[in-house]
């Protein structure tokens, strides 16, 4: 598994032109996923032993309390999509013949309802746009924001 990883994050990096961020998390992600599996199933656990309930009980377990720490839900919907991209290269390059992971929703869930200025917010900037100088620019500006009112 650990192989495997290894040709991934080296495809990130060389062909997705990955950022160091983006390494550091995708090797994070992936260090805990097989942990979870060697805790659960065994050291020496191969790709393509790896089955779609076995990435649905980290998921659950993610969901409900963590593993070994408590996690955002950030990192939570961060981590399936993670997976889903290794076990996409991993079937591509030909280490497992099936993607466990590619049944897989991964809806993020409800982000936070957006905020919208006041009426007042809305006037003020109304205000403010008519007094500037430039008359294509002020008029533009003021046409589009007085629609949204």
């Amino acid at each position: 598994m650990r192989k495997v990883l290894k040709r991934f994050l080296g495809y990130l990096k060389k062909e997705r032109n990955a950022t160091q961020a983006t390494l550091k998390a995708y090797a994070d992600d992936m260090a805990k996923f097989i942990q979870f599996l060697e805790d659960g199933h065994g050291n020496g656990i191969l790709p393509g032993d790896v089955t779609e309930a076995m990435i649905r009980e980290l998921h659950t377990l993610l969901a409900e309390k963590g593993f070994k720490r408590r996690n955002s839900a950030s990192s939570r919907g961060r981590r399936l999509p993670t997976i889903k991209s290794f076990f996409k290269f991993a079937y591509r390059e030909g280490s497992v013949r099936n993607e466990p992971a590619s049944l897989i929703s991964t809806s993020r869930g409800r982000g936070s309802k957006p905020s919208f200025p006041t009426v007042e917010e809305y006037t003020r900037l109304l205000q403010v746009i008519k007094k500037r100088k430039s008359g294509f620019f002020a008029t533009r500006d003021y046409c589009i924001f007085s629609m949204v009112i």
